[in-house]
C-alpha cells in the first residue's frame, strides 16, 4: 500500500504494533495488517506511514482507533538473556570443558603407563644387567625346550605309525637343541 502524502510503500509483511492493544505482531506471516491483530483478533482500519507518520486508512471501518504502526528494526525481537541462564549454561560448558579434560589424562596416563610396561626395563647397575641378563638366557632356554617338546608332540601325532619317520625326526630336533643350546 502507499501512502497518499509522499508516496512511501507500506509493506505488509513486516512487524507491526496494533493500534487498539498495542500488542507487537512479531508473526507476520499469519497476522498482517490486513488481517488482525494476534492478541486482540481485530483488523486495524489504519497504519501510520513509516516516512511521514501520515495515517493510511486501510478499511472504514467506523472505528476512530490509534493507527498501527510498522515495527522497525529486526523482524523479531532479541530473546531477553535472563543473567541466571546465561550463568548456569557457562558454568554447564566448564563442566564439560573439565571432563573432556580428565577423561584426556587418564587416556594419557593409561597410554604412559602402556608403553613403560612394553618397554623392556633397562638395567642400572652392573648387578641389575648381569640378573636381566641371566633371566632372559633362562626364558630362552625354558622356550626351547618348550618348543621341541611340542615339536615331538607333533611328531608323535604326524608318525604315530611310522617309527622310522618319528626317530628321524626325534634325531634331528636332539641335533638342533644341541647346536642352538650352546652358551
Amino acid at each position: 500500500m502507499q501512502c497518499n502524502i509522499c508516496k512511501t510503500q507500506v509493506l505488509i509483511d513486516q512487524a507491526w504494533r496494533c493500534g487498539r492493544c498495542g500488542f507487537d505482531n512479531y508473526r507476520v506471516e499469519l497476522y498482517t495488517l490486513l488481517y488482525k491483530c494476534q492478541k486482540c483478533g481485530v483488523a486495524p482500519s489504519r497504519v501510520a506511514c513509516t516516512s511521514c507518520d501520515a495515517t493510511i486508512e486501510l478499511v472504514d471501518r467506523g472505528h476512530n482507533e490509534t493507527p498501527a504502526r510498522i515495527l522497525s528494526g529486526s523482524k523479531y525481537p532479541e530473546p531477553k538473556v535472563d543473567p541466571l541462564t546465561d550463568e548456569r549454561a557457562k558454568h554447564l560448558r566448564e563442566i564439560e570443558d573439565l571432563k573432556r579434560k580428565i577423561e584426556l589424562a587418564r587416556f594419557r596416563a593409561q597410554l604412559n603407563e602402556a608403553e613403560s610396561s612394553a618397554a623392556p626395563k633397562k638395567a642400572e647397575t652392573v648387578e641389575e644387567k648381569l640378573d636381566l641378563e641371566i633371566k632372559a638366557y633362562v626364558e630362552r632356554i625354558m622356550a626351547q625346550h618348550k618348543a621341541i617338546a611340542r615339536a615331538k608332540e607333533q611328531a608323535a601325532e604326524d608318525f604315530g605309525d611310522d617309527s622310522d619317520g618319528l626317530e628321524k625326526v626325534t634325531l634331528a630336533l636332539e641335533e638342533w637343541r644341541e647346536a642352538h643350546m650352546q652358551p
